[in-house]
């Protein structure tokens, strides 16, 4: 099989510091290998401090349909207007990529959230708000991130299953209930919601916008606890949308 590597260096503080993706025919994932190489180690704040703003992973988990894309889309839009960095890591996205070698079974979904985790910590250790929007179904998996990633905010996306079945943006619901796909989260195959988690999206009662000022308040406040600057974001106080 031809194999194609990808070799990209991280500007950062640390030197000699890469990332190997290694992709096999057609661009595709040949087992979504990610390398991390260094020959210097720098405590994890001072790469944070260097580009300006400490990290942090803001994980999104709910079922299929339930808003965890649009939120995260706008979400991203809106630390950026803050000046802040910020990337979505759509799981969707690293289906069709990445992640093409892995199935729905729960091994293979493990493996996968494994996979956007070591993403959004490399993005977090280097000073990046990492927005990742996943089903991640299996509560204990989530669980092992945040202990992994210690810079870390759940937000459960809710919605009834009912609306998410309405709504059934990719099609899977239907072709589950046809019996051409298995292991869809919440119909077949189990959805373990948060226990407690930093935000509660009730996306069947809310709308986008305020939803999305929800997570944005609590990511805010911890980015400036983390940086202990100054810096004043422009967004409602959090206490103003207890009542959203």
């Amino acid at each position: 099989m031809t194999v194609t590597r990808i070799l990209q260096t991280i500007p950062s503080a640390e030197p000699n510091r890469q990332a190997e993706i290694v992709l096999g025919p057609n661009g595709k994932s040949a087992g979504a290998y990610i390398e991390i190489c260094t020959t210097d180690s720098v405590p994890v704040p001072q790469f944070s401090e260097i580009a300006g703003q400490r990290g942090l992973t803001v994980w999104l988990t709910g079922l299929s349909g339930a808003g965890k894309s649009t939120i995260s889309a706008a979400l991203n839009g809106e630390l950026r207007k803050q000046g802040l960095r910020a990337e979505v890591i759509d799981a969707d996205v690293l289906r069709t990529h990445l992640n093409s070698d892995l199935g729905f079974g729960k091994r293979d979904r493990d493996e996968n959230l494994r996979r956007i985790g070591f993403i959004a910590h490399l993005l977090t250790r280097h000073g990046v708000i990492a927005i990742v929007a996943a089903i991640s179904p299996y509560r204990a998996t989530r669980d092992e991130l945040r202990r992994r990633i210690r810079s870390f905010i759940e937000v459960h996306v809710n919605a009834p299953l009912r609306v998410c079945e309405e709504r059934d943006p990719k099609g899977l619901y239907k072709r589950a209930r046809l019996g051409e796909i298995v292991n869809v989260a919440g119909l077949d195959d189990p959805y373990e919601p948060p226990y407690v988690p930093e935000v509660t999206c009730n996306t069947d009662k809310e709308t986008v916008e305020n939803s999305t000022q929800k997570v944005l308040a609590v990511v805010l406040e911890h980015v400036l606890q983390m940086s202990g600057s100054a810096w004043a974001p422009h967004v409602r106080h959090r206490s103003e949308l207890e009542d959203l």
